[in-house]
């Protein structure tokens, strides 16, 4: 559980995690990233007018739950998607994720058919295992996502016949198991603009699980009602905050980025050169939850109480995506021949080289999978059509 002041926003959060342990067996720290999926809908306004250090008064938290099968992630989604209905949230729950269903589409009779994201407030997909283990399918998803999840909040999809354009505040609630094929994913920036949590679950623990499931299976379960908690959340909704700092506030943030730097020590180049990746964005986390936290006492002035408090969470996501990396990382040889090729072509000053003959300094690879890649090499190279445009 993560408290480390005492004040009424903390009240609020202990109230939500004490019903939490009535549904589910040790997941404290998954429920209060939950709980902030929730809170940051409620703060998200649309079309609200832009701050220097919060661009579009984007608060949502979009939350990636990793633990293995059959460890108790359904509760803790369960909870959350209870309180969200409870504050009035569009919500909606789908098992397989496709770019139609989330972007949008076009039908020749009906016209345009908008997607998920336009019409939910949050979206939860509890089986997002597909945008780790299936290639093809997640790289043009990725693509999708990464628009939808940016503070801009712009959905842009091009299609045969024109593009799908609009803005959305859908917020994203997604779990999955652990995956070893995450180069991609950490290519394209998807993971690192989620609150990640990734939790190891060992032999003992799924003794326990097993034991606590014994345990309630003839109890009748608990009503979930968290009448105080969802009044403030609709206060939340009603009210236009415009958060502010002092100087002692952001010290205070900038001594956490010296934290995060520290947690990375000790871990291979290789891995460091992918964590580092994530740091500004869980800076940005930092500042999300540190609002989250403040609006729970319906204030602006953001205090020392929130960074402390936004901090333990962000301590806890940065780590465990560290132990991830660590876990489950390795570098695909594939990326580096292919970068290792354009450096030398680079270094001849070729500016433009066609895709076969790229392919032909890389067999026995093949144009499709090259294609593949290149598209999380966008720093290096653009592709437009079957030309490799260096940079």
């Amino acid at each position: 559980m993560v408290f480390l002041t005492k004040n009424v926003a903390d009240d609020y959060i202990k109230s939500y995690l004490d019903k939490a342990k009535t549904t589910s067996y040790k997941l404290e720290t998954a429920h209060n990233f939950f709980l902030h999926a929730v809170i940051g809908a409620c703060l998200t306004k649309p079309h609200a007018p832009f701050q220097p250090w919060i661009p579009s008064k984007d608060y949502r938290t979009h939350v990636l739950l990793i633990r293995p099968s059959g460890s108790g992630k359904a509760p803790v989604y369960d909870m959350a998607e209870k309180l969200a209905s409870q504050v009035n949230l569009t919500f909606a729950t789908r098992t397989i994720m496709t770019e139609a269903g989330l972007i949008g589409t076009h039908d020749k009779k009906l016209g345009i058919q908008y997607g998920d994201a336009m019409s939910h407030d949050i979206l939860g997909y509890t089986e997002a295992s597909n945008l780790f283990t299936t290639r093809s399918h997640s790289k043009t998803m990725m693509t999708s996502l990464n628009t939808l999840l940016d503070e801009k909040r712009e959905v842009h999809k091009s299609l045969a016949w024109g593009i799908i354009d609009y803005n959305t505040n859908v917020s994203l609630m997604l779990t999955t198991f652990p995956s070893p094929l995450v180069y991609d994913q950490l290519q394209s920036g998807f993971m690192q603009r989620c609150f990640v949590l990734y939790e190891v679950i060992g032999l003992d623990v799924y003794k326990e699980i097993s034991q606590y499931l014994n345990e309630i299976v003839w109890t009748k379960r608990p009503i979930v009602i968290l009448t105080d908690l969802v009044k403030r959340l609709e206060e939340i909704k009603q009210k236009d905050f415009k958060f502010r700092t002092r100087k002692k506030v952001r010290k205070a943030m900038n001594d956490v980025v010296d934290d995060f730097g520290d947690i990375v020590t000790g871990f291979q180049d290789v891995q460091k050169d992918v964590l580092k990746t994530f740091m500004t964005r869980q800076t940005r986390l930092l500042h999300k939850l540190m609002c989250h936290h403040a609006s729970l006492e319906l204030r602006e002035n953001l205090t020392l109480e929130d960074v402390e408090y936004a901090k333990l969470l962000c301590f806890a996501s940065y780590k465990s995506i560290c132990r991830y990396i660590k876990d489950n990382y390795k570098r695909d040889s594939r990326y580096e021949r292919v970068e290792r090729l354009i450096e030398r072509l680079k270094a001849k000053g070729k500016k433009r080289v066609k895709l076969h003959r790229f392919t032909a300094g890389l067999r026995p690879m093949k144009v499709s999978e090259v294609k593949d890649i290149l598209m999380f090499e966008k720093d290096l190279v653009t592709v437009k059509d079957n030309d490799i445009i260096i940079k």
